[in-house]
């Protein structure tokens, strides 16, 4: 067996000779990034239903650019993979004793209906946009791309209340 050329410090990753004695921290990180960040499985399921591929970046980064609060980082993480459990999910695993909505008791808590389809939901979002006109003085309309992904050209306080409009219904 020959070590020849064998060098314990060096860690060749992506035919590239990372020195580890030399590197700094930064160059670390880099590295850890690239061969390890990859987007969450569940992003397939936002690009077959959003069409998003292109901004998928900017829609996982927009908590962390509008929020401080892990717990509204980790809201939308949860949210955007689709981990959040509704009636559906907890029928199937036999803690809820019905699938239909928690508001209306008229369709099944499926995710998009939680959050958009509901007609007790649909007037929550609708004195939400009265009040940021008034607030804001700027006309929106939201879709339901728009309330589960946020605005990604955004990053002001709207999504941050998106967010949180979220997390209370």
């Amino acid at each position: 067996m020959s070590t020849v050329g064998f060098d314990p410090m060096v860690v060749k990753c992506a035919d590239q000779a990372f020195d580890m004695l030399s590197a700094k921290t930064k160059q670390f990180y880099k590295l850890l990034l690239t061969t390890k960040a990859k987007l969450p499985n569940m992003s397939k399921r936002l690009i077959a239903d959003f069409g998003v591929e292109d901004m998928l970046d900017q829609i996982y980064l927009l908590p962390h650019f509008v929020a401080s609060e892990t717990y509204i980082w980790s809201f939308q993480y949860r949210l955007l993979n689709y981990i959040l459990f509704t009636n559906v999910k907890l029928l199937k695993i036999g803690f809820a004793l019905t699938d239909k909505c928690t508001f209306c008791n008229s369709y099944e808590e499926t995710f998009y209906h939680l959050f958009f389809e509901c007609s007790h939901v649909q007037a929550f979002w609708r004195c939400f946009v009265n009040w940021w006109a008034d607030v804001a003085d700027e006309k929106l309309t939201l879709a339901l791309h728009d309330i589960i992904l946020g605005l990604p050209k955004r990053t002001d306080i709207l999504n941050y209340m998106i967010i949180l409009g979220k997390l209370y219904i």
